[in-house]
């Protein structure tokens, strides 16, 4: 999955969508499709961290913007009294504020070996991976 790209994060849903309506029950897979499915799991959960990070970071500057905005706003206001007071043209009105906008802070970071930097795993998104292993090697164990 091409993380970090339009089409990456769709794969990486259409994945996650069926992965979620899969039924345990009905699910009859061998050791090799076990494997398969710890490997779209981590990609998953990478795909899930990137989009989450790059979400954040879209809030974050949407929240910049309009503190900016607001700024320019302000300022101009205040020359436009100080003109006015001062019997000069004023620049046409800047309008009103707009809603102060609050941003998540990005989740945190771990180093790994390579230097890269890789989100950190919660532990209960680690319990989830974890109940779910349990509950797909205790099928296998039933079928076999």
């Amino acid at each position: 999955i091409n993380l970090q790209t339009k089409q990456g994060y769709k794969k990486a849903t259409a994945i996650g969508v069926a992965l979620v309506n899969v039924v345990v029950a009905t699910v009859a897979c061998t050791s090799s499709d076990v494997g398969s499915l710890d490997v779209l799991t981590t990609k998953i959960t990478a795909a899930q961290s990137e989009l989450t990070t790059a979400i954040i970071k879209q809030k974050i500057k949407i929240k910049e913007a309009v503190e900016a905005i607001n700024k320019a706003i302000a300022t101009i206001t205040a020359v436009n009294k100080i003109l006015a007071a001062n019997g000069q043209t004023i620049f046409g009105p800047p309008g009103i504020t707009l809603a102060t906008v609050t941003a998540p802070t990005l989740p945190p970071v771990a180093t790994n070996q390579g230097g890269s930097t890789v989100p950190k795993t919660t532990e209960s998104s680690a319990q989830a991976v974890s109940r779910g292993k349990v509950a797909v090697e205790a099928k296998i164990q039933a079928v076999a």
